[in-house]
Formats: C-alpha cells, sequence, structure tokens
C-alpha cells in the first residue's frame, strides 16, 4: 500500500513489478547524458520488508552501547555519525553482524546477484556501515555518489516507531536526484524493513527535517579482490564503451596519480553534458591540475564551470563565485553564491552565505537578519560551524546554550572549549564532568539525552 501511494509520486521513475520476487519493484532513471548510453540510465530496485520484525527489535536493543564515529565524511567533511561494521570484505563489529549477516548472505545478496543491478558480477559485500541522522547529529547528505561500490543498498530501520506506524523523521529521508538541479530530487518514502538498491551512477542523498532517521548502507563490488585494492574496474569497462558515468569515475579515482589522464577522462564526460564532470574539469583546469607546465586555463575553466552552473549545479555555481570573486566582480559572485545558497542544497553552502552577510563581503551590505536567516537554516540542517555562529548570535543566553550544546556534540572544535568553560563558570560540575566524560571518549558516544526505546 505504501508503495502504491509512493508510486503517484514517483511517476517520473516508472516502478515496475520485477520478477525476481514479490513485493519487489524496478524503475530505469534516465539522465541527459544517457540517451545513447549501452546502459540506458541508472536503475534502482525497491524491496518492500526485506528485513524481519526482529532485526528492528535487535537494532534497538543495542543503539545504546553503538559509538557512532564523528570523523569527516567523505562528501562534506561534517562529522559523518556511522559505525562501520564491514570493512575490506570482513565483518569487523560481532553484535552488528550478528544481527544482519544473515539477511545480507540469504536474502538481500541473492536478490541483488539476480537482478540487473549486479550486470553478470557475482557481488561481494565490501563494506556495510549503520548511520545516524538526528538533532544532535548531521540533518543531511548531500547529493554524491558512492566511488567505492558497483552497487549501492540502503535500508530503512525503525528506529523509533510512531503509535500510526510511520517512521519517526520527517522530511525526504532518502532521496535519487539524476539531474544537476535540486527540483530533480526524487524522495523514496522508504518503510521500515524496506531496502532500497541502485546501480554507481545515480546521485542520493539524505534529507531529514525533524525526528531520527537510522539507516544501513552496503556497498557492494564486483569481486573481493577489487574490494580490497580499490581497483573499481567496472568505471573502466563502462569508460571504455564511452560511457560518461564511467569516464567521470574513473577519472575521479586516478586523479592524485595521473591528473593527466583524469583531466582527459573528466573533459570526456564534461562533453557528454554530466554536469559534475564539467564542474571538476573547470577546478582542475582553475589550477592547472593535469595541464601543460602546471598552468592553469582560465578561459576552457570558466566555460565548463558555466556550463555546469547552467544546469543547476550547485557547486558549479559556487565555482564561479569564486572565479568572480579573483576577478573583483563581486556583484556577480555575490549572485553565484546566492543561487547556490537558494537550492538549500548544501548547509556549507548557506553557511558560506550566511556569513558573507555578516561580515559584509563581496558587495553584499553587512546585513546581520539576512545572515541569521541563512546561518540559522544551515545550522538547522546540522551545519557545526554554522551552530556555532548561532551560539554567538543568539538572542540570550539560553538559545546560545542549545546551539552551542548541538555543535558541541558535532566535535566541534571552538564549541567544546566554550561549552566545557561554561558549564566551569558556572559552576555546573555535574554536567561539565558528564561531558568531559563524553570528550575522553572522543566525542564519538551517541548523546545521553537521545532515548532509543
Amino acid at each position: 500500500m505504501m508503495l502504491r501511494r509512493a508510486r503517484r509520486r514517483l511517476c517520473s521513475l516508472c516502478w515496475k513489478p520485477s520478477p525476481l520476487a514479490p513485493n519487489v519493484w524496478s524503475a530505469t532513471v534516465a539522465k541527459a547524458w544517457q540517451s545513447d548510453s549501452v546502459r540506458g540510465g541508472a536503475r534502482v530496485l525497491w524491496a518492500q520488508t526485506l528485513l524481519p520484525p526482529q532485526v528492528h527489535q535487535a537494532m534497538r536493543a543495542l543503539l545504546p552501547s553503538l559509538r557512532f564515529d564523528r570523523d569527516a565524511d567523505s562528501v562534506d567533511a561534517s562529522p559523518s555519525f556511522e559505525v562501520r561494521w564491514v570493512r575490506g570484505g570482513v565483518y569487523t563489529h560481532a553484535p552488528l553482524a550478528s544481527i544482519f549477516r544473515a539477511t545480507v548472505e540469504q536474502r538481500l545478496l541473492p536478490l541483488l546477484r539476480r537482478s540487473d543491478l549486479a550486470a553478470g558480477h557475482d557481488l561481494v559485500l565490501c563494506e556495510a556501515l549503520v548511520r545516524v541522522y538526528d538533532d544532535g547529529a548531521r540533518r543531511v547528505h548531500p547529493a554524491h555518489y558512492d566511488a567505492d561500490a558497483l552497487v549501492t543498498a540502503v535500508v530503512e530501520i525503525d528506529s523509533s516507531p510512531q503509535e500510526d506506524g510511520s517512521r519517526g523523521y520527517e522530511g525526504a529521508g532518502f532521496y535519487v536526484q539524476p539531474g544537476a538541479h535540486v527540483s530533480s530530487r526524487i524522495p523514496l518514502a522508504i518503510a521500515p524493513g524496506d531496502v532500497v538498491a541502485h546501480s554507481f551512477d545515480l546521485q542520493h542523498g539524505v534529507q531529514v527535517a525533524r525526528g531520527r532517521r537510522l539507516s544501513v548502507v552496503f556497498w557492494f563490488t564486483d569481486s573481493l579482490d577489487s574490494c580490497k585494492d580499490k581497483s573499481r574496474p567496472w568505471y573502466r569497462a563502462a569508460a571504455a564503451l564511452g560511457d560518461a558515468d564511467g569516464q567521470y569515475n574513473l577519472g575521479k579515482g586516478i586523479g592524485h596519480e595521473n591528473p593527466k589522464e583524469a583531466l582527459n577522462l573528466l573533459r570526456a564526460a564534461a562533453q557528454q553534458g554530466h554536469f559534475v564532470a564539467q564542474n571538476d574539469v573547470g577546478v582542475m583546469l582553475m589550477h592547472g591540475s593535469g595541464c601543460e607546465g602546471g598552468v592553469p586555463q582560465m578561459e576552457e575553466a570558466e566555460k565548463w564551470l558555466q556550463a555546469s552552473a547552467a544546469q543547476g549545479f550547485h557547486r558549479a555555481m559556487v565555482s564561479m563565485a569564486f572565479l568572480c570573486a579573483q576577478r573583483g566582480n563581486e556583484t556577480q559572485a555575490l549572485e553565484w553564491l546566492r543561487g547556490a545558497a537558494e537550492q538549500r542544497a548544501d548547509p556549507e553552502v548557506m553557511y558560506s552565505l550566511g556569513l558573507t552577510y555578516l561580515h559584509g563581503k563581496l558587495s553584499a551590505e553587512r546585513d546581520e537578519e539576512i545572515a541569521l536567516k541563512w546561518l540559522e537554516e544551515s545550522a538547522i540542517m546540522g551545519h557545526p560551524r554554522a551552530q556555532l555562529a548561532m551560539s554567538k548570535l543568539a538572542k540570550d543566553a539560553e538559545e546560545a546554550e542549545t546551539w552551542l550544546l548541538r555543535a558541541a556534540e558535532q566535535s566541534q572544535p571552538g564549541a567544546v572549549t566554550a561549552l566545557a568553560m561554561l558549564y566551569g563558570s558556572n559552576l555546573r560540575f555535574m554536567e561539565l564532568l558528564s561531558f568531559l566524560a563524553r570528550c575522553t571518549k572522543n566525542m564519538v558516544h551517541v548523546s545521553s539525552k537521545w532515548t532509543w526505546s
């Protein structure tokens, strides 16, 4: 029933019943540069109620003991709030493995291996992690590709069920984004126990407005060897066929070791209209990476950045803002930055625009009201530096402490120090001791104020 309701909203995906099993649906997501692609589009598989109820019960029992890492995420450098329990094909977290291993090996893997997502490969589970989105954690994951995965699978976990049976959060939750602009986002109303799997060439992300979302992410490769050495042979095979996504991902993967070849591959993808490749080519050319003699090629760089920005890609808009600011055209730079922020695709961009108005940078006059608007939106989306900024701009001490605590819970250095000093100076020693105890665990344990039952 839930999928039928979702289908009316997701007509652009054209869900069709899959012959693989009951309650399994498949769809193909067309992209502008894939009109002549041998693959014909990104692929998505939706399997309803794949996880048995006892898995949710076991996860709720285990959650208070889990330590969520706060290391910088590879997508946006924000604290990751994840527990990785499969690394390099090896189960490294016994309690989580005991909960999920049977489901993965007896249900999920057989299903994916029989699907067209596998593309004839005998899929291997390479990495797996549990990720949380909540008030004291991150709220969003900007649209991105999973560079190390041939196939990604996302499982919704019933961490905070509501009385009416609905999920315990508001917002898009998990979404796919085939286009450059946020208007192309397609939210997938995954129910607890459902699994959505997709091919490597599909941008995706998470946005949670309120409440808590808990999910398990699985990354599959084509062999244990490619898992361990991160060789990603599927990208080279796709690139050899002229596939833009294969060219882009292969180019990104070899950028450090062979920037010249990387630039050639990215340029080939950019010429097919791949908006991320267009932005990355522009950035490489701006810095002379992969160029003859390391000399920047500013004219060509601007051409590619404008092409990507014209498609609505917010990162290219930010790159154009940087380029315009370098040339002294601050008015144009502000327009590009504002256009990127107004998509609300990335809290980092919104934070940057807020600071621009707060300090009167570029051509903007100092305007604290506009600055507060953007900083608060970024902070609500979980951006730790925006939360720290809001603590300094708050209208009263209570609001300031609330923002300071949220930033400190994300290990923002200035917030950690300021909160410890606040507790100490006000003789709130029990709160100080509790806070310092969390610091001794490197701020990686879920806050005690969260309830998981």
